[in-house]
């Protein structure tokens, strides 16, 4: 169903989607399409804390957002090592209009895509090659909407977010990427059954009455389905 896709209206909506090895993959590609309403300053998209409690340097594992400090540039972090390495987008996105993004990390460089086209700011990481660090507490949630896993560090979303996907692997920028920015929810050689997908939620759950605990569906066949928190009412569009 690609006709709806979950609004946050950028106050306290946001998808909490529990610890799993799966979701802190060595090498990685975070793909989501997101139709911002404002422009915002650092507003999640999707993130894995670095802590479950507070906000703490270095903050996040990995980051994706649609407006780096309030020029509506989309930006990503990928931690290695614990050094966040921050690759911002060529220009701004344009408001009420879905886009597409993507970051990739594949051990040595860290890449943003919009709209399926790479942007100039690449991140080479230090030494050469690392893998994505994590806290290694057991239990830092994924979450989609805003920046911490209990909804106090603010940065939440406003606008629709759909199609967001978590791969173990760096997509190829020139054959695969491009693929999941052509439409969304549409591509099915990258979905289900795909080994280096590890989490796709569609976010097309029609009502809020789908949105009960567990029912946030991960579409990748491994069950890391998500709880939302905040919505009262329709939350589709």
């Amino acid at each position: 169903n690609t006709d709806f896709a979950l609004d946050f209206v950028g106050t306290d909506e946001y998808i909490n989607i529990r610890y799993h090895s799966d979701l802190e993959p060595e090498n990685i590609t975070i793909s989501a399409w997101v139709k911002s309403d404002v422009t915002g300053n650092y507003p999640a998209v999707v993130a894995k804390p670095w802590s479950t409690s507070g906000f703490p340097s270095p903050y996040v594992s990995y980051y994706l957002s649609t407006s780096h400090a309030g020029v509506g540039k989309p930006y990503a972090d990928i931690n290695v090592a614990g050094t966040l390495y921050t690759v911002i987008a060529d220009n701004a996105i344009t408001l009420d209009t879905w886009n597409h993004l993507a970051v990739t990390y594949d051990g040595t460089t860290v890449r943003l895509y919009v709209n399926g086209v790479v942007q100039a700011d690449t991140e080479s990481v230090g030494g050469g090659s690392g893998v994505v660090s994590y806290a290694g507490t057991g239990n830092n949630s994924v979450v989609i909407g805003q920046r911490s896993h209990d909804g106090t560090s603010g940065d939440f979303f406003n606008g629709n977010i759909a199609d967001v996907r978590i791969y173990n692997a760096a997509l190829d920028g020139t054959t695969e990427i491009p693929v999941l920015a052509s439409k969304i929810n549409g591509d099915k050689a990258l979905g289900a059954g795909t080994t280096n997908l590890k989490g796709h939620w569609k976010l097309n759950e029609s009502t809020i009455d789908d949105l009960d605990a567990g029912s946030v569906l991960d579409n990748s066949g491994n069950s890391h389905h998500g709880q939302a928190y905040g919505w009262d009412n329709d939350a589709a569009v």
